[in-house]
């Protein structure tokens, strides 16, 4: 099922909602993760293991914001996983939705409109778990500090979990 939702002349054109609980009801709250979740490595499930956590704790849906692999920045060859697996294994860690959109819709989106247009007006997130380096947003200029930021005052705790590291390096799906 595709949506649009618009915002003061921003608009995320095609965005999937792929539920694993048909009851989940987004619309009044979630806890929300962001990333890209590909091939939902060791360092992904610890974010969605945090994720789920706050979900409960707060008594809201566990949601990912993710992108289509078909629109990845990455080519096609370097994806580990199909949008399908992904979600498969996202559910299979307790998250109640998915949330997808194409790279190329939001990719020089500025970031506060980001922040506005997905965390506030798509989700009405009550959490956001993202990794310590994320980033956003037209020439990657959001952070966490930035949401942090943004929505401060707001209620909305931003988590950043500490990442897993093997060996002394942090797990990323670019050295997978």
């Amino acid at each position: 099922m595709y949506y649009i939702i618009t915002m003061e002349n921003k608009e995320l054109k095609s965005f999937k909602i792929t539920k694993f609980r048909e009851n989940t009801d987004i619309e009044k709250g979630c806890a929300v993760a962001v990333g890209g979740f590909d091939g939902v490595h060791i360092g992904h499930r610890a974010m969605i293991t945090t994720l789920v956590n706050e979900a409960k704790r707060n008594f809201v849906p566990a949601v990912v914001f993710t992108f289509d692999a078909s629109d990845s920045p990455k080519s096609e060859s370097k994806l580990l996983t199909t949008d399908e697996k992904k979600n498969s294994l996202l559910f299979s860690l307790g998250v109640d939705a998915v949330v997808s959109v194409p790279f190329s819709e939001i990719k020089g989106m500025n970031a506060k409109d980001f922040i506005k247009l997905v965390f506030v007006d798509l989700l009405n997130a009550k959490s956001i778990v993202c990794g310590y380096d994320f980033r956003f947003g037209s020439n990657r200029a959001g952070d966490v500090s930035l949401i942090r930021s943004v929505l401060s005052g707001s209620g909305v705790s931003v988590i950043t979990p500490n990442a897993v590291v093997l060996d002394g390096v942090p797990v990323s799906s670019t050295l997978i």
